[in-house]
């Protein structure tokens, strides 16, 4: 299918979001970029899918998704048109009030309840002493405030918010619920951020909303780091990409020989064991001492997998 010359919604979201890291990014780094991000957005949409099948669906332009990849043309006319570089970095030299330190006195004026101030306060940086809920050096903005202040009544009153929660973290649920909206706060101010830049009456959140559907569909710290942090987001990825378990056709096609169901087993065993290598190596030795001696072959298949996929 051909690259379509139309710059979608998701697309442009997603463009000047990237931007608003590296307003430099050549076409061709932005074009990359949103490969890679349809690449994200269909392995977590279909993960029964082989990674010969997903490029497949990625070259054809992901349509079912709404996410056609277009034209370096395209991208490139819709920049110089919109005049976008311009206005991110102009949104990075002068921020909106909005986007200044929050105080006390911002309240009046952005209609924030005085009952919220107390929560705030623990949200907000203190000179020498980091927030309790914001990761370090993050200044809470009046931005951000006003959706801490709007989204936390919602969490308390959601079931489905409150078990899920309760599950992450059943010895610490005040806490841990504090995090989730200073994430989810973020996460929709910067949404907000970009439907300014692009002169929108309104942000297109339903990704987020749907947290509160079903947050089990919605991993927002996942979503946090992608956004805020995505050197340390891609390092995690790669490490999950590279060591997560590999289905039996897969692997039989991947080393190109016949495999048993024991053998793919304990294959699989060994790529997460790899995982728990980078933090606790002693127990990981044990446990492939173990694995070697349910699978003598294992050394075998490591370096045929090794060799097929450049890891060598």
């Amino acid at each position: 299918m051909a690259r379509t010359t139309l710059l979608t919604l998701p697309v442009k979201d997603h463009i000047i979001e990237t931007l608003s890291r590296n307003s430099e990014m050549s076409v061709r780094e932005l074009y990359q970029d949103l490969r890679k991000y349809f690449i994200e957005k269909l392995t977590a949409k279909y993960p029964h899918l082989s990674n010969k099948e997903v490029m497949a669906e990625v070259e054809t332009g992901a349509e079912e998704l709404g996410y056609q990849i277009p034209k370096e043309s395209a991208i490139t006319k819709w920049l110089d048109k919109e005049n976008i570089r311009e206005k991110v970095r102009e949104q990075q030299r002068r921020p909106a009030a909005l986007d200044r330190a929050w105080c006390i006195s911002s309240c009046l004026k952005e209609n924030i309840p005085g009952d919220m101030v107390p929560l705030l306060m623990e949200f907000q940086q203190t000179e020498g002493e980091g927030s309790k809920h914001l990761p370090d050096g993050e200044v809470l903005t009046i931005r951000v405030a006003r959706w801490i202040s709007f989204l936390y009544p919602m969490f308390q009153k959601n079931e489905s918010v409150l078990n899920y929660i309760k599950k992450k973290e059943p010895t610490n649920q005040v806490n841990t619920l504090k995090f989730y909206v200073s994430w989810l706060a973020s996460l929709y101010a910067k949404r907000e951020q970009i439907s300014e830049i692009m002169l929108e009456p309104f942000a297109d959140t339903a990704e987020l909303d749907h947290f509160f559907v079903n947050p089990d569909d919605v991993d927002i710290y996942d979503l946090w780091m992608k956004t805020f942090n995505p050197e340390e987001f891609e390092k995690h990825q790669k490490a999950n990409n590279v060591f997560s378990p590999i289905l039996h056709d897969d692997l039989v096609e991947i080393l190109k020989m016949e495999l048993t169901k024991q053998q793919v087993d304990i294959f699989n065993e060994w790529l997460r064991n790899q995982l728990l290598n980078m933090t606790e190596p002693q127990k990981a030795e044990k446990i492939e001492k173990k694995l070697l001696q349910q699978c003598p072959e294992l050394p075998a298949l490591i370096n045929a997998w090794k060799m097929a996929t450049n890891r060598v």
